[in-house]
């Protein structure tokens, strides 16, 4: 394993002492993951800014035991952005609380959800007026059940209950099955903090944040009738 504390270095600063034992010991088989999805949220890392100390704790603890490329991406995002001149900044800390709460499941479906649902508003051009959340909760995506892995429907309850999809549909006895998801404003900003973009949470609908490395969407539509135009099915 080539040796990445001069990296860990520049990236975290003075955290990298203080917390030397545990980055040895907690991240040995997940540091380079984290290391990396780290880097990649950050545009200059040579521009002097400070993690939050009280973030970096929670999301490096969170993250450590993780094995999952979606898990390094959101924890990595969350501390990314806590980055400050002083690193004073500690409202990530809400996210991590968050992303501490999920399984890599639900991370992996959070994450399928609001990227589709990206697309699918950057690339029809069509306006909304995400901070307006009864007109935002309206949206909708489609996804075929079989492309889908996992405790879905469970996944969708615990989104729901921790706020992150305003509602759902699980169709497991439909031919073909499928799930369709509406959005919140806070699980917008939670895709946003993943990505270290969190500025443009309120311009969802234009600023296209772009796919995580390594994990491919599955299939998706805006309408029911165009998911299954997918397979060549009409709607049941």
């Amino acid at each position: 394993m080539p040796d990445d504390k001069p990296l860990l270095q520049q990236l975290f600063g003075p955290l990298v002492s203080q917390m030397g034992p545990d980055l040895e010991s907690l991240y040995r088989l997940t540091r380079q993951k984290l290391v990396a999805a780290y880097h990649k949220k950050i545009d200059n890392p040579g521009d002097g800014k400070k993690v939050n100390p009280r973030v970096a704790y929670e999301a490096l603890t969170g993250a450590a035991f993780t094995g999952t490329d979606v898990a390094a991406e959101y924890f990595m995002g969350a501390l990314a952005s806590s980055r400050s001149p002083d690193g004073d900044d500690d409202s990530a800390i809400q996210f991590v609380a968050t992303l501490k709460a999920m399984s890599s499941s639900q991370l992996r479906l959070h994450y399928f959800i609001y990227r589709a649902l990206n697309r699918i508003l950057v690339e029809s051009e069509r306006r909304v007026n995400v901070p307006i959340g009864h007109e935002f909760n309206k949206e909708n995506v489609y996804f075929f059940r079989c492309d889908l892995t996992g405790p879905v429907l469970n996944d969708l309850v615990t989104l729901y209950n921790r706020g992150l999809i305003s509602s759902y549909n699980h169709k497991g006895s439909a031919k073909p099955s499928y799930v369709e998801a509406n959005p919140t404003d806070y699980g917008v900003q939670l895709f946003a903090t993943a990505h270290n973009k969190l500025i443009y949470w309120d311009v969802f609908d234009r600023f296209d944040f772009g796919d995580f490395e390594g994990l491919s969407l599955p299939r998706f539509a805006p309408t029911l009738e165009e998911l299954y135009a997918l397979e060549g099915n009409p709607t049941q």
